[in-house]
């Protein structure tokens, strides 16, 4: 081969493997997990604004360190996660990701726990739902495998 055509073609092969499917994308749904984390305020005998902004702090430490996990892991590697506030604020990055095929990960938040209950459903639901218990990595781990397809093929 040539030399002056080794360039291009090099080019054009790195083109069409960046051409494959869309990296599969995890929404971290902070939304959820604040209002659900707010509601044992409800039933408790104490100053709700205080509980509930302590609430909020908890659930944001927690989901801080799934997301670093998520950044860590080698298993994550090829994941894109984003994080859905509300929608009163939803950075660029996170209403791309939304558009897309996507899975929703929520957490059931409980304070005073380091293991906690989440769900994720599948892009347009149509991956069911995966629920479980787990600290941040153990989460990470789960949810990568997932998403990426590494197990088994769950047929309902």
């Amino acid at each position: 081969m040539r030399p002056r055509y080794a360039l291009p073609l090099v080019l054009a092969i790195a083109a069409l493997a960046g051409c494959g499917k869309p990296l599969p994308t995890v929404v971290v749904d902070d939304w959820w997990n604040e209002d659900f984390a707010k509601e044992a305020c409800r039933s408790l005998q104490v100053d709700r604004d205080t509980c509930e902004q302590a609430q909020v702090r908890e659930v944001r430490v927690f989901v801080l360190e799934l997301t670093t996990q998520f950044a860590a892991l080698a298993e994550c590697s090829g994941v894109h996660v984003a994080r859905f506030s509300g929608p009163l604020s939803v950075p660029r990055a996170t209403t791309d990701a939304m558009e897309g095929a996507h899975w929703s990960l929520s957490i059931n938040f409980i304070t005073g726990t380091r293991k906690q209950r989440w769900q994720m459903t599948g892009p347009s639901h149509s991956k069911g739902v995966s629920q479980g218990d787990g600290e941040p990595p153990a989460i990470a781990r789960t949810v990568c495998a997932i998403v990426k397809g590494k197990g088994a093929s769950i047929a309902s």
